[in-house]
């Protein structure tokens, strides 16, 4: 059994999609249509919610009072304001405008947990790091109070011993002299 051969210059032309507008009042879509170019045919469901809250009538106008760069992000918006109230017959735009604040709202308060959490183990490492330090320098052993008893503190934070360990004789000691910072500060050895 074959199939009928389909003669294609008797088969339709292809059909000329309407917009949406058009669709909905059952007319001719022709070039000069203001509304095609904002309400595709592809968009007739959406079209259909916009219709039920503002009517074609209103739409036109909406769109005819408006500049023409401004045109196309008027129309997403009041395809979107239909949606909603399809949606949300109560509350409409305003029912995902409170959905989106208390979203925020909620996030914000996770945010500032996890700021709070982050705070405290910084504080934690902080305190352990400072433990570990303190334990590393308590191991140290303490030094003999007879080596300890000559060294000097100077208000500047040097420590010196004022004679060299294990000299022989008192001629290798020295002396030193803390000076202004403009100046070299200087070593006198006694002796040679």
């Amino acid at each position: 059994m074959s199939l009928p051969v389909m003669d294609t210059e008797s088969s339709p032309s292809p059909v000329n999609h309407a917009c949406a507008s058009c669709k909905h009042q059952r007319k001719k879509c022709d070039s000069n249509c203001e509304l095609a170019p904002y309400f595709p045919g592809s968009k007739y469901n959406e079209f259909q919610n916009a219709h039920k809250l503002f009517g074609v009538s209103n739409i036109v106008k909406i769109m005819s009072w408006i500049e023409p760069h401004q045109r196309q992000a008027a129309a997403d918006s009041i395809l979107i304001e239909g949606n909603a109230w399809k949606n949300d017959p109560v509350h409409g735009c305003y029912g995902v405008i409170k959905d989106l604040a208390a979203q925020v709202a909620f996030q914000e308060k996770q945010l500032s947990v996890v700021n709070q959490h982050l705070a405290f183990h910084k504080q934690q490492q902080k305190i352990k790091l400072e433990q570990d330090q303190s334990d590393y320098f308590s191991d140290l052993p303490d030094l003999p109070d007879e080596l300890m008893g000559d060294v000097k503190v100077f208000e500047r934070g040097h420590n010196y011993r004022p004679n060299l360990v294990g000299a022989a004789d008192e001629e290798r000691s020295f002396d030193m002299e803390l000076r202004d910072e403009d100046e070299n500060p200087s070593t006198s050895f006694n002796g040679q």
